[in-house]
């Protein structure tokens, strides 16, 4: 999946702000796209899982999370990451994070601008 240049990503951590950065380039593939119904039908995941605002304490305390368990296989399949629908308080259909599981080897990279120095060296 290739982004242009300086689109706006945000992201979160657990536990944390959210935080907005801008992708200077990025090339990630393959990437799942959760707004295809079918796609997400045959790993048996339905589109409420993934909004479940539950799952950051149930991880926490280390009961089964449906999304997690979803994300890890897709990981299992090579997935770099996948992009999905906003769940943030006020965000619409159109509203859309990019999840990366992997990024900046051989297979793709990314480049991202950190003015605020938050992502480390």
């Amino acid at each position: 999946m290739g982004l242009g240049k300086d689109a706006l990503q945000r992201g979160t951590r657990i536990g944390s702000d959210k935080t907005q950065r801008r992708l200077r380039e990025a090339d990630v593939a393959p990437v799942f796209d959760t707004r295809k119904v079918a796609q997400l039908a045959k790993y048996a995941m339905r589109r409420e899982a993934l909004a479940d605002p539950g799952w950051r304490l149930a991880m926490l305390e280390g009961r089964h999370v449906p999304a997690q368990d979803f994300a890890s296989t897709l990981i299992g399949e090579g997935y770099a990451g996948l992009l999905v629908r906003s769940f943030a308080k006020g965000a619409v259909d159109a509203d859309l994070n990019l999840v990366l599981w992997r990024w900046g080897d051989e297979r793709g990279s990314l480049k991202v601008i950190d003015d605020e120095g938050r992502l480390g060296a």
